[in-house]
């Protein structure tokens, strides 16, 4: 089962969280799977005429004289089958319908390049995701990131990212942006964007960078340099809480992070050559001390 069908049985079953519904409703896929619960409802089974099948199978019984008379019995669960059957016919069509949701996944430890029907080039950072669906690329570049991606956008129809922290516009551009946790980090390299996060926007040009946490703007900065950090192999931060930077290590070192909730600020870099190299850049500053586990999967923090 793929990752949208998985999505629309989580709707249907009512399990999906406050911040799914919300970023399902700014990505426009809320409608979509109202619809399907619509027109599924809206389902009716054709009336079942017991005597009349009955009164058939007699006629056959009598015409070929080989068989015993047989009364049909229905099953109990008959109806509730058909239902189920029913929904499924219709998510598959209306799936294919939808003209194939595409998903592109940067498993930790790694970057992924996608490459669109449309020629724009997108660059998952690590533990990254990114999805849309192909068809709507006609009318509207619409795409939906979960962690951090660079974009080079050829000219055309809007191009929008949406993330949970919030969503940014551009006709055709280089960017970044940056959505773990709580906080939405955007940069800008060419051309212009704009960015949104609860009810404020900005609108960046090139060379500038905006920060957006929960209901908080940061000022518009300057950066000098003309594409992501990230992607040159070096993570950057300045007064960034040490448990999302020592997050970005497990991610770019798929190696899990054990009692990394520190909430001192950290401002400096890692490179992502030298796992031991990253760690004591990051911890050494802040006092913090690390142990790598005997299997090398998990990485201890303590004070």
């Amino acid at each position: 089962m793929d990752h949208k069908e998985t999505l629309y049985a989580r709707f249907i079953s009512g399990e999906l969280s406050e911040q799914e519904v919300k970023a399902l409703k700014q990505s426009g896929e809320w409608e979509e799977l109202e619809l399907i619960t619509k027109s599924a409802s809206e389902l009716k089974l054709p009336v079942y005429d017991k005597a009349a099948s009955y009164e058939k199978l007699q006629q056959s019984i009598r015409a070929n004289n080989k068989v015993k008379t047989i009364i049909p019995k229905r099953s109990p669960g008959f109806k509730i089958l058909a239902i189920a059957a029913s929904l499924l016919l219709l998510l598959g069509a209306f799936l294919t319908f939808s003209n194939n949701s595409i998903q592109v996944v940067a498993e930790k430890g790694e970057n992924k390049t996608h490459v669109t029907k449309d020629g724009s080039t997108i660059r998952l950072n690590a533990g990254s995701k990114i999805t849309y669906t192909q068809g709507i690329l006609k009318q509207e570049r619409r795409f939906n990131l979960e962690g951090e991606a660079f974009f080079e956008v050829t000219k055309g129809k809007p191009f929008k990212v949406n993330t949970i922290n919030g969503s940014v516009s551009v006709l055709g551009t280089s960017f970044n942006v940056k959505a773990w946790g709580r906080k939405m980090f955007v940069e800008c390299y060419s051309g212009r964007v704009k960015a949104e996060s609860q009810g404020m926007e900005s609108v960046l040009s090139a060379q500038e960078s905006i920060v957006f946490l929960k209901n908080r703007k940061n000022p518009i900065k300057q950066i000098k340099h003309k594409g992501p950090l990230w992607s040159q192999g070096t993570n950057k931060y300045e007064e960034e809480y040490a448990h999302f930077v020592l997050e970005d290590i497990g991610r770019q070192f798929n190696i899990e992070m054990i009692n990394k909730s520190h909430e001192q600020l950290f401002t400096g870099m890692f490179k992502h050559d030298s796992l031991e190299d990253a760690l004591n850049a990051v911890c050494i500053p802040l006092g913090l001390k690390w142990e790598l586990s005997r299997d090398k999967k998990q990485v201890y923090i303590s004070n």
